[in-house]
């Protein structure tokens, strides 16, 4: 049994035609959404499904200025972590009998599905992997450790957290985790303000892990990345450099 967890902000378009065209290949499917307005569009089709749930949280972006441009520093970390958890919860709590489950894969609301033979591909190379990440091994990350001061400074300072294999962060776009892991991903916590790929790792650090792909959307096959979102909204929020550059 499949189930799918999203965390969306506006990504109307995007989370509509994968319910439209794939919705009916996952057993359950929780979408939380960061702003109180329910998106008609999203409602009628997770009605739909038999067992899908679209919750919806106050948004926490309260910035006057909310252009492509301007800052958002730890609202991606915050929001993420709440919706990503109770979307785990949801799954869980969707259906008493949970058995049967095997996998649930995560996106952001602005990861398309072309179709699903990369992830059922990704899951048949994953062994006895708990979980089938991404990652962005050679670049560096906004560190913990930054006050607020220093996001504001020279893009350059902020640098710090190298990914390599002493860290555990992967890319919250699409990651595909056993039912065994519920839990864990039930309850992410803010362990980075600034970047929530540490917070998503930090929460299965412990967990064994299938690398899918060592850089962050170098994984194609069926999905398509930051599909537009009409506010210029993009799930990259720590991303800096290549050390190497």
């Amino acid at each position: 049994m499949l189930a799918l967890a999203v965390s969306m902000y506006d990504e109307v378009e995007c989370m509509g035609k994968n319910l439209a065209y794939w919705g009916s290949e996952f057993e359950k499917i929780a979408i939380v959404q960061s702003g109180l307005e329910p998106y008609k569009e999203i409602g009628r089709l997770a009605m739909d499904h038999p067992a899908c749930s679209y919750t919806q949280f106050e948004n926490l972006d309260k910035r006057t200025d909310q252009s492509d441009t301007a800052e958002r520093f730890d609202i991606g970390a915050r929001a993420m972590s709440r919706n990503f958890s109770y979307a785990f919860k949801e799954i869980g709590g969707l259906d008493q009998e949970i058995g049967a489950l095997r996998f649930i894969v995560g996106i952001t609301g602005d990861t398309q599905f072309i179709h699903l033979n990369g992830i059922r591909r990704i899951i048949e190379q994953m062994g006895d992997a708990d979980i089938a990440v991404s990652r962005a091994m050679g670049q560096s990350f906004h560190r913990a450790s930054l006050t607020i001061e220093q996001m504001r400074g020279d893009e350059n300072l902020k640098r710090g957290r190298v990914q390599d294999e002493s860290t555990g962060d992967f890319m919250p776009q699409l990651f595909i985790a056993r039912a065994s892991l519920l839990d864990s991903l039930s309850h992410i916590v803010v362990t980075n303000r600034w970047c929530f790929e540490q917070c998503l790792g930090d929460a299965v650090l412990r967990a064994k892990r299938y690398v899918f792909s060592r850089t962050a959307y170098g994984f194609s096959d069926g999905i398509r990345y930051h599909y537009p979102s009409p506010k210029g909204w993009k799930h990259v929020k720590c991303l800096i450099q290549n050390d190497k550059d």
